[in-house]
């Protein structure tokens, strides 16, 4: 079982999907985010980051639990990759402009503007 008690802890144990929650949650101005060629967008912490715990009730890599399976086989799917899951979609903005200026294909505010 992992001890996940910060959110350095989540992107430690390769959890961190990138979504940027922690980043826009975070009001010391502690945590960047860096697009790592290898692994995508992940947060960097600075010193100002005092592993406080509030980034994680917004983190989805905080509860993937390796024995997720095991604890509830019938409402999940699960990934060894990503955890728990119960679908996956992709998808992106038909607009090109808020497609390419989005941080994962603009879905978010393709979806708000309709």
């Amino acid at each position: 079982m992992r001890n996940i008690s910060t959110i350095s802890d989540v992107v430690a144990w390769r959890l961190c999907i990138g979504c940027g929650a922690c980043y826009a949650l975070c009001d010391k101005d502690a945590v960047t985010l860096k697009n790592f060629e290898s692994i995508g967008i992940r947060p960097v912490f600075n010193e100002k980051c005092i592993d406080c715990d509030k980034c994680l009730a917004v983190c989805p890599g905080y509860r993937l639990d390796e024995n997720a399976e095991e604890e509830n086989p019938d409402s999940l799917n699960y990934s060894n990759d990503i955890g728990p899951y119960l679908e996956i979609w992709e998808g992106y903005a038909a607009d090109e402009k808020i497609r390419h200026l989005g941080s994962s294909g603009g879905v978010v505010t393709a979806l708000k503007k309709v």
